[in-house]
């Protein structure tokens, strides 16, 4: 059974969403696990933020298709020595591997976000359990357990 709680005070309401598993029975009453977004949600905003700035600092937005991001390539042709124009489509091709790894890392954070917005942050994917505090704290866009780390 998965519940989100929220706290009485209308303004940690807005900002205050904590995610309550009830997994295990225990004396007859509920043994709750709480994974507590507000501490995870301000460090994938700012993850957010970052990684926009280093995109687009190696690349832009597709035009066509403002969820994927592309290498800007430098102006090519122009120049006279051959040395210069591999240059240039050499940091094009380097720009190009940062965008991709820089890219797989900010859909991940999105996603994570996105998690914590449908209220299901903190569970692993794969299996359905909760994702391990310190795992968590070490990656806090994580989508699996430790167990399942390596699944997905």
């Amino acid at each position: 059974m998965l519940r989100t709680w929220y706290t009485t005070t209308p303004t940690i309401l807005e900002r205050t969403r904590t995610l309550i598993l009830s997994r295990k029975s225990w004396c007859g009453g509920t043994l709750a696990l709480m994974i507590d977004t507000h501490a995870y949600k301000p460090r994938l905003e700012e993850e957010k933020t970052r990684l926009e700035a280093e995109l687009s600092s190696v690349g832009r937005r597709n035009p066509s298709n403002p969820a994927d991001w592309e290498a800007v390539p430098e102006d090519t042709g122009q120049e006279a020595d051959p040395n210069d124009r591999a240059d240039k489509i050499e940091g094009y091709e380097s720009n190009s591997s940062i965008l991709n790894e820089l890219e797989i890392r900010y859909n991940e954070v999105l996603q994570a976000l996105d998690r914590i917005e449908k209220g299901t942050y903190g569970i692993c994917e794969v299996s359905g359990e909760e994702i391990e505090t310190d795992r968590l704290n070490a990656d806090p866009a994580a989508s699996t357990c430790k167990a399942h780390l390596i699944t997905i």
